[in-house]
């Protein structure tokens, strides 16, 4: 009698991704709104309701993306598998990418300054096609840098077999 074998869980990246990500769509949405104001203030033939536009454009959209990012965090996971890497993400539109790992080339992490400050860190795996290289963001510093040990060992496991 044989065990059928469990699918192992998703799992999650870190919650202070969001926190990351909001940040940065507060910093951008600030510099955008600098940026009109200067812009506005100097044409003398700016009517008042062009900058009332900008400015709900400058606000508006990023207080959309705001609204999202928990949600889009949340849905955002990875399943480390026996012969390849399957990431998941996406509320509305569901996207899984499957990545062999003899197919994988090399494993980057990388941190941009927020990332540093909350310890968390991206990795990013690269393949040979262009278009299938795939990314797990958000995750802890200590996690990333151990899938990344553990995809290149898997990687070169696979390509001891060709």
């Amino acid at each position: 009698m044989s065990i059928p074998l469990r699918e192992p869980e998703l799992i999650p990246v870190d919650k202070r991704l969001a926190v990351v990500r909001l940040l940065s769509t507060f910093i951008s949405a600030v510099l955008s709104t600098v940026i009109v104001i200067v812009i506005y203030t100097a044409f003398d033939f700016a009517k008042p309701w062009m900058l009332v536009i900008a400015l709900l454009l400058t606000l508006g959209i990023p207080l959309l993306r705001c609204i999202f990012i928990f949600r889009q965090v949340s849905a955002l996971g990875y399943k480390v598998r026996p012969t390849d890497l399957l990431i998941e993400r996406g509320i509305m539109y569901r996207e899984t990418v499957v990545v062999p790992y003899a197919r994988m080339q090399y494993v980057d992490v990388t941190a941009g300054p927020l990332e540093r400050v909350f310890g968390i860190a991206t990795v990013t795996l690269h393949t040979a096609s262009a278009g299938s290289d795939a990314t797990v963001p958000g995750l802890k510093r200590a996690d990333a840098d151990r899938l990344r040990e553990l995809l290149s060992e898997r990687g070169q496991s696979g390509l001891a077999g060709l």
